[in-house]
């Protein structure tokens, strides 16, 4: 039988407020200082606009179909429409089930605002209103199931225990694919503020680092030690391949070093394979989004 806990409770509350702050406002500073300054309210608004339309998408039927009873592995079951029949003293393990489906919201909402970056310069505001609504409902809901609902990649034993597979792999490869088919940036912008994208980059940093040690306090070491055994040779994989070394470049090679964190509590598995793994990723992120001839700063591809 659940029983209630307030200090899981608290938790939760902090970690969705923590995910909020990824997408509004650190997404939000971060693309928004990478365009031109004549689209920087229009970069903003479209993690806005993503977080509003996913928000009511979420209450109406998301959170049924990616947490319902299991059908096939495949989805879940419409049980609870509008999320009627749910009380205020429902639980979901020990904390109340619509704190649950808000905290769930939050990494919808954050999800979508990721993909937001491959976009700007490529879609207009009303195509990117359809693609959102169509992208939770056929792509993030499902994954979500599979992951974390109780489909068929949980019932094989797969893990994820902070967004790795549903948040970051889901919006890198649907930004990629995206960009893949929309083609070229006809004007590639040149960011318009360093110190925006900077406080973008260090909120992006400083949520998920407080938000893993919010679900496991034994992660903060593994954050600890992850950031600084694994970011310099990050930062040496990226000076080969890149040959230059930037502001964007520093923010991204930090959050490599939280995503290994976050395999790190998973599996154990010693640094130096850490430090490896996120090298063959740094590689990748660099060049991939280049053979494909996508350009911008601010893909997508790169948060994977």
């Amino acid at each position: 039988m659940d029983v209630f806990s307030a200090g899981d409770t608290a938790w939760v509350l902090i970690c969705t407020i923590l995910v909020l702050l990824m997408s509004i406002p650190a997404v939000a500073f971060f693309y928004g200082a990478l365009c031109k300054r004549k689209n920087v309210l229009n970069t903003i608004f479209l993690t806005f606009i993503a977080f509003s339309i996913i928000s009511v998408i979420w209450v109406i039927f998301g959170y049924q179909f990616a947490f319902g009873t299991d059908i096939n592995g495949l989805i879940g079951s419409l049980s609870n429409f509008f999320l009627q029949g749910i009380g205020l003293d429902e639980l979901s393990g020990t904390i109340p089930t619509l704190l649950f489906v808000m905290f769930q919201c939050a990494f919808a909402g954050l999800t979508c605002a990721i993909i937001s970056g491959a976009l700007v310069g490529r879609m207009k505001t009303k195509a990117w209103i359809a693609f959102t609504i169509l992208w939770v409902c056929i792509v993030y809901v499902p994954i979500a199931h599979w992951v974390w609902g109780g489909g068929w990649l949980m019932q094989m034993g797969a893990l994820d225990f902070a967004g790795g597979a549903v948040v970051h792999i889901n919006s890198g490869i649907s930004a990629l694919a995206v960009a893949l088919v929309l083609g070229r940036r006809k004007n590639i912008s040149i960011p318009h503020n360093l110190g925006y994208a900077v406080l973008g980059a260090a909120l992006l940093v400083f949520s998920p680092a407080m938000l893993i040690y919010a679900l496991a306090l034994k992660s903060f070491q593994t954050i600890k030690v992850t950031k600084e055994d694994v970011t310099l040779p990050i930062l040496a994989a990226k000076w080969i391949v890149d040959a230059i070394n930037d502001e964007f470049g520093i923010k991204g090679v930090i959050e490599i070093g939280l995503a290994i964190a976050k395999v790190m509590m998973l599996l154990p598995v010693v640094t130096a394979i850490g430090t490896i793994a996120s090298v063959v990723q740094q590689i990748a992120s660099l060049n991939i989004p280049t053979e494909f001839d996508k350009d911008g700063k601010a893909t997508a591809f790169q948060r994977m």
